[in-house]
């Protein structure tokens, strides 16, 4: 990615101080790596690192570009393969004539939400004499590689969530025989007896390490796939990898509590509500 100063006022994100913005300005042929483009190519700073281009034509009739690494700096979501950031007029001024002061995108930025469609549509009179056609898009749907229209985060969630809900909807159904009958005080005492006994007993005290077991392994398994996910995709895929926060594994422990807790009363309520011959036919 070949930028100028001006670039940090429509891509923010780039992880470039105004002093890195200042030093790749002064230094014609340098640029900046992220750490995975670092890492891949085993770079550090002051290594010169050429690049073989021949769909970009040199006016020295070379193929060849050579980058000087001015630094290692870190990656970025939305450009999750990596990214090295160089000089503008490093690639304009040694391209042939006819290909100078060209460019296949154009960043416009937008503060509210509708701005930048309209922004697209004020700048789009400017191209009518280009020979190619032009074409507006929101950033988010420039970064959209699943072309599919399908709703991925609901689609996480619920599969997500199918795994605590089927924890806590009844599997068996429990069938007081025809004619079975308890006096109302022994009941209640049953009732009493059998939901201590659900709740601290055989109930919170055995689904509380089941539920933060599950929840410890699901996050070690999550923190695993995270750091493996921006290897699987293919090179250059705008799909950010998964970030997971100091914050989420608190969440993740509070809802296996949660989990714990309600999957133990829910029982602990049917139960108080059999008389004991029926609880112990198993029926």
């Amino acid at each position: 990615m070949m930028v100028d100063s001006k670039m940090h006022a429509v891509f923010p994100e780039l992880p470039l101080t105004s002093d890195q913005f200042s030093q790749l300005a002064a230094n014609r042929t340098g640029a900046f790596f992220s750490r995975l483009y670092a890492q891949k190519f085993h770079l550090k700073p002051g290594d010169v690192f050429p690049i073989k281009a021949p769909g970009i034509k040199r006016a020295d009739g070379t193929q060849t570009w050579t980058f000087k690494v001015l630094g290692i700096i870190d990656d970025i979501p939305i450009l999750p393969a990596g990214v090295a950031i160089g000089n503008l007029n490093y690639l304009n001024e040694s391209r042939i004539l006819a290909d100078r002061n060209t460019g296949g995108l154009l960043r416009t930025p937008g503060h509210r939400s509708g701005q930048g469609r309209r922004h697209g549509q004020a700048d789009r009179p400017a191209f009518r004499q280009l020979r190619h056609s032009t074409r507006s898009t929101t950033e988010k749907n420039a970064y959209d590689t699943s072309g599919s229209g399908i709703d991925i985060p609901f689609l996480t969630e619920s599969i997500a969530g199918a795994g605590p809900l089927y924890d806590l909807v009844p599997h068996r159904q429990f069938h007081r025989p025809v004619g079975a009958r308890t006096h109302p005080r022994i009941r209640r005492a049953q009732d009493h007896r059998l939901f201590r006994f659900r709740r601290d007993g055989a109930g919170v005290r055995r689904s509380h390490p089941a539920c933060l077991l599950g929840a410890a392994i699901g996050m070690a398994l999550a923190s695993w796939i995270a750091a493996i996910f921006p290897r699987l995709l293919p090179p250059g895929i705008g799909l950010p990898p998964p970030y997971l926060s100091p914050s989420l594994f608190g969440v993740a422990l509070i809802c296996a509590v949660l989990v714990a807790a309600v999957s133990a009363i829910i029982p602990a309520t049917r139960i108080s509500r059999l008389d004991v011959a029926t609880a112990l036919s198993g029926r």
